[in-house]
């Protein structure tokens, strides 16, 4: 089986049909998961910088400022505080994260104070433990939003996979994980490879991160 694929064009087209397009705050962080544990480290990102124009930049529309993304969901989502500290842990870019309304991130609390660990057993037990919580909010309802509800998301693990191969960058070991999510045939880290180049698909982003204005030039 082949390793997830980036979905570059699902973020272009999220901001592509509204004039103050949506995203779901929670799939943006998966998305940016998932470059992460595949070594897509210029993806990646990119990625990030889409999510703290959404966060932060603003555009003028119908005359008045409004944010360039209206990110959805914010407070239902665990993965996405996480995933966001982590990888601003690792670049020393914080995300302007404070003032929103998440919730707890539960198991991968203690995760993100051990990812950096030589403690491989302690690090092991974290691990199964949000390995845990991945699997407890994989599930489609009518009546709470769920992290992974997306059949790629439920199997590939990618916010466990991004711990690992922010370690392996770090050149620190990684402990075996016994538990099922694990277990999967993208339950694993795959060999980094380039993306491959997609030039209209390159030429599209382009032009849309040419539309977000610099702070500089908000005034």
């Amino acid at each position: 089986m082949k390793p997830p694929f980036v979905a570059w064009e699902s973020l272009y087209s999220a901001y592509t049909k509204h004039p103050t397009p949506n995203m779901d705050f929670n799939t943006a962080a998966i998305v940016l998961a998932r470059a992460i544990s595949l070594g897509c480290w210029v993806e990646a990102d990119r990625i990030a910088n889409i999510i703290r124009g959404g966060l932060t930049e603003r555009r003028k529309v119908g005359g008045r400022q409004q944010p360039i993304c209206a990110f959805d969901a914010i407070h239902v989502t665990r993965v996405a505080p996480f995933v966001l500290n982590l990888y601003a842990q690792w670049t020393g870019k914080p995300f302007p994260l404070e003032g929103l309304p998440v919730i707890s991130m539960e198991a991968y609390e203690p995760l993100l104070s051990l990812w950096q660990t030589e403690d491989l057993t302690a690090l092991e037990q974290a691990l199964f433990v949000a390995c845990d919580l991945h699997m407890e909010r994989s599930k489609l309802s009518q009546v709470e939003s769920f992290e992974f509800i997306d059949e790629v998301d439920i199997l590939h693990p990618a916010e466990i996979l991004a711990v690992l191969r922010l370690r392996e960058a770090k050149g620190l070991a990684n402990p075996a994980i016994d538990h099922p999510l694990m277990q999967t045939p993208v339950g694993r880290l795959f060999e980094i490879k380039s993306v491959p180049h997609e030039e209209v698909l390159e030429r599209a982003v382009a032009n849309f991160l040419a539309t977000i204005p610099s702070p500089a030039s908000q005034g």
